[in-house]
């Protein structure tokens, strides 16, 4: 665990001991219920507050982190995107890069589901050295002839100095009721 992703729960907490400090207080003499709300509705709102900028600062530390972990010159980023493909239930995918497996992941039903409407997923991010490539995807899943589906797609590509970004694409089911798989730079 770095030591960034210690401080985020620390930083989420403070707003809870200030709130708690606030709480221990005694009450003086002849304040109002009016009175009191007010004053806890605006404890209330500076705790929001400090929650945001908790929340704020995290993002900012998690995009620097990436940054950190992938520089922009040997970056690859693959993509997951799927056309409204109902007679076609994608169970998992499986990512290899110069014959190493970088990424799998199962899909749930939801997952599909939202892929089905134009979700897209990120499979994989990573580094790459310059130089040729393959990228092969192993797609499964379920077609109405065939409960074990399972079809290849593959792509040679060059890396140079600028991040690579991949797009894997399942279509529209073919005359022969699979559906076509597709890989592709994103320009």
């Amino acid at each position: 665990m770095t030591r960034i992703t210690r401080i985020i729960p620390l930083l989420l907490l403070c707003p809870l001991m200030v709130a708690g400090v606030g709480y221990a207080q005694e009450i003086p003499a002849g304040t109002t219920a009016q009175t009191l709300r007010g004053e806890l509705l605006s404890l209330n709102d500076k705790v929001q507050s400090l929650q945001k900028t908790a929340v704020d600062i995290n993002r900012d530390l998690t995009l620097l982190e990436e940054e950190a972990q992938f520089p922009e010159r040997s970056r690859i980023a693959v993509f997951l995107g799927m056309d409204r493909l109902p007679r076609f239930d994608l169970d998992a995918v499986e990512l290899s890069v110069n014959g190493k497996i970088v990424a799998t992941h199962t899909y749930t039903p939801e997952e599909t589901a939202a892929l089905q409407l134009g979700g897209i997923h990120r499979l994989y991010i990573g580094n790459l050295n310059d130089g040729e490539q393959l990228l092969s995807a192993i797609f499964k899943g379920k077609t109405p002839a065939n409960p074990r589906y399972r079809s290849n797609a593959f792509l040679n590509f060059k890396k140079g100095q600028k991040p690579k970004f991949i797009v894997l694409g399942i279509s529209d089911l073919l005359q022969d009721n699979t559906p076509a798989m597709t890989v592709r730079e994103a320009q």
